[in-house]
């Protein structure tokens, strides 16, 4: 299990703790639900759920789902559409079967048992890495200092959490850089143009990772990378409309993402056995340092060492 499946089950742990998984012969994976409220009109308070989620997810979706076998309705009949005693594929345990997961189920569940909050308050915002994902990409571009590193992530965005989902994030071939040295980092023009129509062929958003591999604190992006990141965010809103595309910077401490030529932030986030916020919510940073920076990047004598700076972007 990875990628988008691990971010949404791990959802699913804060509003239900007694979720279970269990890995099926085939790679599904079984997801279980413990006990789930039930509005007025059951047989009973409560129900488990049970979903497989295919092998494919999140491109192949989840087909039915299973409630407790002796769940009826309070009249003592079936529920409509349903069926008990059927077997969930690759198990032997019966349950009440749907035969389809509908976004308005005929037998409405009480999903939000206390009442407190409502599902959109639950939502968490941001771009939000599967641990593994994160931590492979942070070794494998700080891995090549003292140059600059860039890397792809091509992201399921959900437009009514905000929400960007990342399993994966490809290191850029050496062919694939125009210039790169310790300062700064381009791209061909040729590469951008081969992520953007890949990015439309997916129906994904792009995240585009830099490395500041110097900076010991959460990084920010420069004015060589605001200035850079202009011509990007126009060429892809044009070839690739359908994404909300990022732009994300790595150092040693930590990261920081950003709606691609803009100045708004998004957090960033690592899905695991913990929640961690891998941004920082707010900069500590004055204009003067970040201004010194971009001095001595561009004059390598000035100061004591040299700090680097990254741009992405086509010529």
């Amino acid at each position: 299990m990875g990628g988008a499946a691990e971010i949404q089950i791990e959802d699913l742990r804060r509003r239900w703790p007694d979720v279970r998984t269990q890995e099926l012969p085939s790679g599904a994976i079984l997801v279980t639900i413990g006990s789930i409220s039930l509005l007025p009109g059951w047989s009973r308070a409560a129900t488990s759920i049970r979903f497989p989620v295919p092998t494919g997810y999140p491109f192949a979706a989840p087909d039915c789902f299973w409630a407790d076998n002796d769940l009826m309705l309070e009249s003592g009949r079936m529920p409509c559409n349903a069926g008990n005693n059927n077997i969930i594929p690759e198990t032997a345990e019966p349950g009440l079967e749907w035969p389809s997961m509908e976004s308005q189920p005929r037998h409405a569940l009480k999903l939000d048992e206390h009442h407190r909050r409502s599902p959109k308050a639950t939502a968490m915002s941001g771009l939000r890495f599967a641990w593994p994902a994160y931590r492979r990409a942070s070794a494998d571009l700080l891995a090549s200092a003292p140059l600059e590193s860039c890397g792809v992530a091509y992201s399921v965005h959900d437009p009514h959490t905000d929400a960007w989902l990342v399993d994966d994030v490809e290191s850029v071939a050496d062919s694939a850089y125009e210039h790169r040295d310790e300062v700064s980092a381009t791209l061909r023009p040729a590469f951008i143009v081969e992520v953007a129509n890949r990015a439309r062929a997916l129906g994904r958003s792009v995240v585009l990772v830099h490395t500041h591999p110097f900076e010991q604190s959460h990084p920010r992006f420069s004015a060589v990378d605001d200035l850079g990141e202009v011509a990007l965010a126009g060429y892809l809103r044009r070839r690739a409309p359908k994404g909300e595309h990022l732009a994300l910077v790595l150092s040693q401490a930590g990261c920081r993402a950003r709606r691609i030529g803009t100045a708004q932030e998004v957090p960033v986030w690592q899905i695991g056995e913990r929640l961690v916020l891998l941004s920082s919510d707010k900069s500590t940073e004055s204009s003067d340092v970040r201004y010194d920076r971009q001095v001595r990047a561009m004059l390598p004598s000035v100061g004591p060492e040299p700090n680097h700076k990254d741009v992405l972007q086509a010529r």
